[in-house]
């Protein structure tokens, strides 16, 4: 009697770790997805906003590169990954003098004013990557644990807020920039791949 209901409870124990797990990948995984490709949208109706308006010239160069960084993040955010932005870090830092070159590099632009406005928008797009990886990764939440305290308690007192600390704690261990390098060298790859050979 107590092996049959020992049997039982194991069965109803691994038939729920099977249905949590279809469930995270087949239901939660694809919403946390389309919420993150969402708020990029967003955030590239607004690059979009200031062309209509005049603010930004459609020509200008590094409107053209972050236009690419936010479309390139809608195509490849199933891919943003933590362990992919700390390794896309290590090897951006071993090939650093390469990665400075274009199309590494985002141009800037001839307004300084215009400059500013573009890399805000790059900045909300890099802080949605982050938000997006921490909702995403056991590893960058055991990374977060461990660093999150110490960077929590600094940008609180300074009234930050929960939320933004946790974001400015995650772009102080993976920066801005190569967040923007990872996804243009995931492009660049993909692109050599279904380029006919020579």
């Amino acid at each position: 009697m107590i092996d049959s209901l020992l049997n039982a409870r194991i069965a109803m124990m691994g038939i729920g770790t099977v249905a949590t797990a279809l469930a995270v990948q087949f239901v939660l995984r694809p919403a946390i997805l389309d919420s993150f490709r969402q708020r990029i949208f967003a955030i590239r109706r607004d690059a979009f906003l200031f062309v209509a308006n005049g603010v930004i010239r459609r020509d200008d160069p590094e409107y053209i590169a972050t236009q690419a960084y936010l479309n390139r993040l809608l195509r490849y955010a199933e891919r943003l990954m933590f362990l992919r932005l700390v390794a896309g870090m290590v090897v951006i830092e071993m090939h650093a003098d390469r990665m400075k070159e274009f199309p590494f590099s985002i141009p800037k632009s001839p307004d300084a004013e215009v400059s500013q406005l573009l890399h805000r928008i790059r900045q909300r797009a890099t802080e949605r990557v982050f938000w997006h990886v921490i909702e995403t990764s056991p590893l960058a939440w055991l990374a977060l644990a461990i660093f999150l305290p110490v960077g929590i308690a600094k940008k609180v007192k300074r009234s930050d807020g929960v939320k933004r600390s946790l974001v400015n704690t995650m772009g102080r261990l993976v920066p801005q920039e190569l967040v923007e390098r990872d996804v243009t060298i995931m492009a660049a790859s993909e692109e050599a791949c279904l380029s006919p050979a020579a």
